[in-house]
């Protein structure tokens, strides 16, 4: 009676556990439907990323739902967008090309915040803005567990301004019961900055402004 007793136990744990992980199954497919996670090999992840873990699919759910990004008022902005006008000539004479530094700060959910820093390569000539060669990107802040990469640009450039939208993505790697997932999130990030020319002499100063937010869908 005693022995039966005993298989009669160990087959119900046996069926419980079972059970439990079957729920467990059932709780992942239904985050990774939900988020659009993608099952990953640990070979996958980048050099120097620790993926974040998580001890349950309720830890991952509450992550995930706070990383949508909302826009927060920006805590720095720097530019070095002054040009020297040429007081004697009114020949569209051309500086070397210059920079204008942005930086954007954004909520990042249940941990602090992260900034998004642009650095605008663009050509100034006689009184005006000519063209942008280049727009690039960093992510710095909370990035545990995260990268970012920008993926194209778009800008338009008037005599007297320059305005921009930056597209990229941030992968982020997560642990979830023991299983390695790869999230991704669409971003933009749009600035600009303007030229104003005091009298005939003096300097152009830079002005930029902007916002980060979820690409429009």
């Amino acid at each position: 009676m005693k022995t039966k007793s005993i298989v009669l136990s160990f087959l119900i744990f046996v069926a419980c556990a079972d059970k439990s992980l079957e729920i467990k199954k059932s709780d992942i497919a239904e985050l990774a439907k939900e988020f659009n996670l993608k099952r990953i090999e640990i070979s996958s992840i980048p050099k120097g990323i620790t993926p974040l873990k998580f001890n349950s699919v309720a830890e991952a759910k509450l992550f995930l739902s706070n990383r949508l990004f909302k826009e927060q008022p920006s805590k720095s902005v720097h530019s070095n967008a002054r040009i020297a006008q040429n007081s004697s000539s009114n020949l569209a004479t051309c500086a070397n090309p210059l920079n204008a530094v942005y930086t954007q700060q954004v909520s990042a959910g249940i941990l602090s915040s992260i900034t998004f820093t642009s650095f605008t390569n663009y050509n100034y000539c006689g009184m005006s803005f000519a063209s942008v060669n280049n727009i690039s990107s960093t992510m710095t802040g909370a990035t545990l567990g995260a990268t970012y990469s920008q993926s194209n640009f778009s800008v338009n450039v008037t005599d007297t301004s320059i305005s921009y939208t930056i597209y990229g993505s941030i992968d982020y790697y997560l642990f979830v019961e023991g299983g390695l997932n790869l999230w991704s999130q669409n971003i933009s990030m749009g600035g600009s900055f303007t030229s104003q020319v005091i009298g005939t002499t003096g300097t152009s100063g830079g002005n930029p402004k902007g916002s980060i937010a979820p690409p429009k869908k």
